[in-house]
């Protein structure tokens, strides 16, 4: 479930937006990543107006993932507390 961006520190914040220079960063939520059956990480979930990345929760930052808003074929609900983004790739 996403966590209002104020539990994550000035410093991260900061240096995702350095590391998004191409655009303002409109939200970061920090996230639990499932990478493997009941195995969480957490993230932070940064949108910009076209794109959607993921960080690991380290300074400095550096993408780990990211995608097209256009590539996402599906949002699906598997619990209150957790969605699945389909994409393209």
């Amino acid at each position: 479930m996403a966590k209002p961006s104020v539990e994550l520190t000035r410093e991260l914040q900061d240096s995702i937006r350095r590391c998004l220079s191409q655009g303002a960063v409109l939200q970061q939520h920090r996230v639990k990543l499932e990478t493997k059956p009941k195995k969480f990480e957490d993230r932070v979930l940064a949108l910009t107006s076209w794109r959607l990345h993921l960080f690991p929760l380290k300074v400095p930052a550096k993408v780990e993932s990211s995608f097209n808003v256009l590539e996402i074929r599906a949002f699906n609900t598997l619990s209150q507390n957790q969605i699945l983004v389909e994409t393209e790739r």
